[in-house]
C-alpha cells in the first residue's frame, strides 16, 4: 500500500513538473564542434574505486575524450582493474526507472575492454606534471567511498588544483574536492539537488526494496547540503541549477542537450548527476582544447593559491541547447 501511494505521488508530481519546468538556457559549445588540429593530444586521468561508480558518467567522458584525440587513463587505488560500475544501475532496478541508458551502457560495455581500462594506473602515480586534466565520477553504491574519503585522493587533487589546469566533478563526484577543502572560498559548484536524490533514494529504496542502498550507508548527508557545509558562502558559490524532475526520464544525449545542465568556474566545472555527463564532458573537452590558446596559457601561468582561488568574474551556468552555435574557430 505503501509504496504504491508513493508511485502514484511520484507520477502526479512528474505530470505536474511538466507544466511548471520552464528552460531558459544558455549557448554554450558542443563537444562536437570542437577542432581536432590542436598541437598534442592531452592526457586526463580518471580515478575510480574497486567497485560502484556510475557507468554514464565514466564511460560518456571517456568516450568523448578519445573520440577528440586525448589519452584518457584511469586509476585504481592498487592499480588493479576495477571490478566496475554499480550493479544496480547496469541492470536496473523498480521496472527499470533506475537503469543506466541504452547509449551509455553500449558506451560502458566498450570501456570495460579497452585497455585503459584493463590496465589502469595507481593513485599514488597522479602528479600534476603527468596530467592535463583531472575527472572525478560518482556513483551511489557505497563502494564509491573508498574513492570520495581518501586522504590520498584528496591530497592528489590539492597538489592539482592551482596548476590551472581543468579539474570536473560530477554528481557525488563533488564530494572529492568539497572534502579536500577546495570549494572552500570564491568557487562555484552545483552538484546533485536534493530534490533528484530524494527522488533517487525513495525509488530505491521502496519500490525497489533496496533499503538504504543510496542515503546513509553511502552519503549521509544529502549531497547538496554537503557541497554547501563546505562553502564559506553557500548562498552565491552553490549553484542550484533548473528544478526539472523530468531530468532523469530525458536527460542530455549527444544531440540533445535541453534538461542538461553543468557549471563552469575557472578551470573547475562541475554538473548535477549523470543526465549532464555530455555536456560537463563537452566543457571539459574544451578546456583541455583551450590549454593551447593563449588564454589557456595564461591561466596556467597564473596558477591560483589553495586554497583561496581568484574569483573569476566570467563565472557561469553553462546549459547546453539542442542547435548549439559553434564556437568560431570551429568554422
Amino acid at each position: 500500500m505503501c509504496r504504491t501511494v508513493i508511485l502514484v505521488f511520484s507520477v502526479l508530481i512528474a505530470l505536474l513538473a511538466i507544466f511548471i519546468v520552464t528552460q531558459t538556457p544558455t549557448k554554450a559549445y558542443d563537444w562536437r564542434f570542437i577542432p581536432l588540429h590542436y598541437d598534442s593530444e592531452k592526457r586526463v586521468v580518471i580515478p575510480l574505486p574497486k567497485y560502484g561508480f556510475d557507468p554514464t558518467e565514466v564511460a560518456v567522458p571517456w568516450k568523448v575524450l578519445t573520440i577528440l584525440g586525448h589519452q584518457v587513463v584511469f586509476a585504481t587505488e592498487d592499480g588493479q582493474m576495477s571490478d566496475g560500475a554499480d550493479k544496480v544501475v547496469l541492470n536496473g532496478c523498480a521496472g527499470g526507472l533506475v537503469k543506466v541508458f541504452p547509449r551509455p551502457a553500449e558506451l560502458y560495455d566498450e570501456m570495460i575492454h579497452s585497455p585503459e581500462y584493463r590496465k589502469p594506473a595507481k593513485w599514488q602515480d597522479i602528479t600534476t606534471e603527468s596530467f592535463d586534466g583531472f575527472l572525478v565520477p560518482g556513483g551511489h553504491d557505497a563502494g564509491i567511498n573508498q574513492m570520495l574519503n581518501s586522504p590520498l585522493l584528496m591530497e592528489k587533487l590539492r597538489d592539482f588544483w592551482p596548476s590551472g589546469k581543468p579539474v570536473a566533478a560530477i554528481c557525488h563526484g563533488t564530494l572529492l574536492p568539497a572534502r579536500a577543502g577546495l570549494l572552500k572560498h570564491n568557487v562555484k559548484s552545483t552538484t546533485l539537488p536534493k530534490y533528484l536524490e530524494w527522488q533517487a533514494w525513495t525509488i530505491t529504496k521502496y519500490l525497489a526494496g533496496l533499503g538504504d542502498y543510496q542515503m546513509n550507508t553511502t552519503y549521509p548527508l544529502y549531497t547538496a547540503d554537503e557541497i554547501r557545509q563546505s562553502m564559506a558562502d553557500p548562498d552565491t558559490q552553490y549553484i542550484h541549477g533548473p528544478f526539472d524532475l523530468l531530468a532523469p526520464l530525458y536527460p542530455g544525449t549527444e544531440f540533445d542537450h535541453t534538461h542538461a545542465f553543468a557549471v563552469e568556474d575557472g578551470s573547475y566545472i562541475s554538473a548535477r548527476f549523470w543526465g549532464d555527463a555530455w555536456v560537463f564532458s563537452g566543457l571539459f573537452a574544451r578546456q583541455l582544447a583551450e590549454l593551447d590558446t593563449e588564454a589557456g596559457q595564461a591561466r596556467l601561468a597564473e596558477k591560483w593559491r589553495y586554497p583561496i582561488r581568484k574569483p573569476d568574474p566570467n563565472a557561469k551556468q553553462c546549459m547546453m541547447p539542442a542547435n548549439v552555435v559553434p564556437p568560431p574557430s570551429a568554422h
